[in-house]
């Protein structure tokens, strides 16, 4: 980075980020694969796809930062809770990344979705 960018970066706090970074198609698949069903339906997530589910648009990314901070304060998906075995729940893309992170699936940190096709 020369000098000038570097005057840039601090006059208008610019910061340099770390974030782990998936295709669409690749997240489904992680989903698919690691996701246990949640609803009597029990093919529910056998053909999960994201754009349909969360309402994503082509050409887009999507970014989510799960914190250990995130685990113990937010609500998300809890196979104890009795609407979850009913059936009752309605997935996000925060809510997904809690649990992969809290059954070790995925490091803790800032996920990007990226959606073209």
């Amino acid at each position: 980075m020369n000098p000038d960018h570097e005057e840039i970066f601090k006059k208008h706090e610019i910061e340099t980020v770390t974030k782990f970074s998936i295709e669409y198609d690749n997240f489904d698949n992680l989903i698919r694969e690691h996701l246990p069903v949640l609803t009597l339906n029990s093919d529910r997530y056998i053909d999960f796809e994201s754009i349909a589910e969360f309402g994503w648009n082509n050409y887009s990314n999507y970014d989510a930062e799960v914190t250990p901070k995130d685990l113990k304060d937010s609500t998300y998906i809890n196979y104890d809770k009795p609407d979850i075995v009913k059936g009752c729940i309605s997935l996000n893309f925060h809510s997904v990344l809690c649990f992969l992170i809290e059954h070790e699936i995925l490091p803790y940190g800032t996920y990007e979705v990226r959606v073209s096709w």
